[in-house]
């Protein structure tokens, strides 16, 4: 294979980057990959070759390897700093559930499945995979800084999460851990497999004719497929922990073999698996073949058919389907569910859907599916406690949906008599998380309303319930700096930090409290923060932007002003910003040009026109700032500043 080596540049050569093979998989592609990480490991750097076969190492196919070659050494040499990761550790290497302790888990984590009335949103894995970067960053510092040439073999078949983890790995923190990629990917498959990568890290894709090659599984025949299953079922019997490493593989041996039926419960249990633990990304990579496959489960097993069509509908909801999740209500739920109290739920999804997640929101539809759910409670063979807790959470989708309405006053009732009912109804230890759900809505309802007060008093109550979950911190924190309590703000903003892998809102919502107080040196180091996460978020710019001008950083606020432009040119503020930079620094030919883009996205506004005549006066077109002038007194009449204006215009018109 040595006539192939120079084809693949020398990996110092894009340090910080990610080049692209496309060749056929199998022994020549992998060959070319060791020849490349062969010349990496020459120039002193550290080497792993990576497979992202998810059949054979599960949906952290990719990850896994990298993790488990470092955190053996962290574990002897910095064992904080996986105390301080273990959450993030333990989701990508589920055997180290068994050895460390994940502290400060909140009730998503711990509710059992009769109780667990909230899932985590897509986003925190998301986090997740930044406090990873951070975790690998930490140690590179610890350790020798080599540099890290990384071969990833068979890229274009990890899930998307992995794909997101090196993108922003790369992004991050690709230059200060010298690292290189190497993604090796069928012909053609790149596009997709790296569409979370910044364009400018991607080296155009190398292209080499070899011969493709059978994988191993590739050749297991139906029987052998069917035995291996078997083998692999008896030995991780009922340990979830081993499920979440061996279900994709058990999926696709059953898929393979004689009888693939025995693939649905896995199927089902992947979904379930992956959902509850907020991997929805990894979920829908199984939901077609789901899908596909219910009307025959339906005829098999009606439970498990019901129990598909529940997850599948939390995948499709959690990722912003909300389209997909009503057709499949509609063709596998509505018509076909029969158990009251599965009927229940999909009843009560129906209504979230149209209240909430659909384009076009219909609330008199969400209320009627709401009052069919309830109508059903009465009759349900459950428990009265069980029966207490259904009217109550079913009573809390009717209260969002007054809330949509404009009927704040009757929502907030809902919940407040929800409360009171599982008070008197349910033991003192009993649907925690329920409780806290309650106090939250309402909460979140006081805040819309602007009763800051009252709700942080609910918020207060439901962190009683739950006091891990970083949303929660969040959110009051939220409702403290709007309520200009800003001490008390930083407080809940940090234990929320503390609380949750990183991730970018309460980082730019600490700057706000930061920059709220005059404590600009540390409002930057927090939107720098967050930004860090994700340079998307338009308001972290704009602040550092205001905290860099308020310190005499003009050049860098500039910058920042025009990043946040960049995201969104139409901010007629964000544009009176930079102008108010650009005439700080000098720049009044600038100044105006902002202004003019920002009047004529918001000619309503006066302050623009005033500012704008502070920067022609500066190039000496008195008429123009005469004419700005006193369109700023129309628009304005009871301007404080009125007669100094007035004086003005009449020095100018002498």
């Amino acid at each position: 294979m040595r006539h192939l080596d120079p084809l693949i540049p020398s990996a110092n050569a894009g340090v910080g980057t990610a080049l692209v093979l496309e060749a056929p998989a199998g022994s020549a592609r992998a060959a070319v990959l060791d020849a490349w990480l062969d010349q990496a490991r020459n120039e002193g750097r550290r080497t792993l070759h990576i497979s992202g076969n998810v059949d054979q190492r599960g949906i952290w196919a990719g990850l896994d390897q990298l993790l488990w070659s470092v955190v053996p050494g962290v574990r002897q040499r910095a064992p904080q700093l996986v105390e301080r990761h273990a959450y993030e550790l333990c989701l990508v290497l589920p055997t180290l559930r068994r050895e460390i302790e994940i502290k400060n888990p909140c009730l998503t984590d711990v509710a059992n499945d009769e109780e667990k009335v909230r899932n985590y949103p897509n986003d925190r894995a998301y986090r997740s995979l930044h406090g990873l970067i951070d975790f690998l960053d930490t140690w590179n510092t610890l350790d020798s800084g080599r540099g890290w040439a990384i071969a990833i073999d068979r890229f274009d078949e990890c899930t998307s999460l992995v794909w997101r983890f090196y993108a922003e790995l790369l992004r991050r923190r690709g230059e200060r851990l010298g690292l290189t990629l190497l993604l090796a990917v069928q012909p053609g498959g790149r596009a997709e497999s790296t569409r979370c990568f910044e364009p400018n890290l991607l080296s155009p894709s190398i292209h080499l004719d070899i011969p493709s090659g059978s994988t191993a599984d590739s050749e297991v025949s139906g029987a052998e497929a069917a035995r291996v299953a078997a083998d692999l079922e008896a030995r991780i019997g009922d340990d979830h922990i081993e499920w979440s490493l061996h279900i994709p593989r058990l999926v696709s041996l059953w898929q393979r073999s004689a009888s693939p039926a025995r693939a649905w419960p896995w199927l089902v249990r992947a979904v379930n698996e992956y959902d509850h633990a907020g991997l929805y990304e990894a979920a829908v990579r199984f939901a077609p073949a789901l899908e596909a496959d219910l009307d025959a489960l339906h005829a098999s097993d009606p439970g498990l058919h019901a129990l598909a069509v529940l997850n599948l509908f939390f995948c499709y909801a959690a990722l912003g389907q909300p389209e997909r999740a009503h057709e499949l209500l509609v063709t596998h739920g509505l018509p076909k569910v029969r158990d009251p109290q599965v009927l229940v739920e999909i009843h009560y999804f129906m209504g979230m859907l149209f209240a909430r997640f659909l384009r076009r929101r219909d609330l008199e539809r969400a209320d009627e599916h709401l009052e069919q759910a309830l109508a059903l409670v009465p009759r349900l063979d459950v428990s009265e406690a069980r029966r207490h807790f259904l009217n109550v959470f079913l009573r809390n989708g009717v209260a969002y949906v007054r809330f949509r309405q404009g009927r704040a006053e009757e929502a907030i009732a809902l919940c407040d008599s929800g409360l009171r009912e599982l008070d008197v109804a349910l033991r003192p230890g009993e649907h925690h998380l329920h409780r806290s759900v309650l106090l939250y809505n309402a909460a979140q309802v006081l805040g819309a309303l602007g009763r800051y007060d009252d709700a942080i008093t609910q918020l207060t109550r439901a962190m009683r319930l739950d006091p891990n979950y970083s949303e929660y911190y969040l959110e009051r924190g939220g409702l403290l700096l709007r309520a200009e309590h800003f001490e008390a703000a930083e407080q809940d903003l940090l234990r929320a930090i503390e609380l949750s892998p990183p991730y970018a809102e309460v980082w730019t919502d600490l700057g706000q409290c930061y920059r709220a107080c005059g404590r600009m040196a540390e409002a930057e180091q927090a939107y720098s923060r967050a930004l860090d996460l994700d340079p998307r978020v338009a308001l972290a710019w704009i602040g550092r932007a205001e905290a860099r001008a308020a310190s005499g950083e003009l050049e860098l606020a500039i910058a920042d002003y025009t990043a946040a432009l960049t995201l969104d040119p139409a901010q007629p503020l964000v544009l009176a910003g930079r102008a108010v930079a650009h005439f700080e620094a000098g720049a009044a030919r600038e100044a105006v040009a902002d202004l003019d883009q920002a009047v004529h996205l918001q000619p309503e506004l006066p302050e623009l026109y005033q500012n704008r005549a502070v920067a022609l006066l500066a190039l000496g077109e008195v008429g123009r700032a005469r004419c700005d002038l006193d369109t700023y007194l129309q628009l304005r009449p009871d301007a404080e500043d009125r007669p100094e204006v007035e004086r003005q215009l009449l020095d100018l018109a002498a």
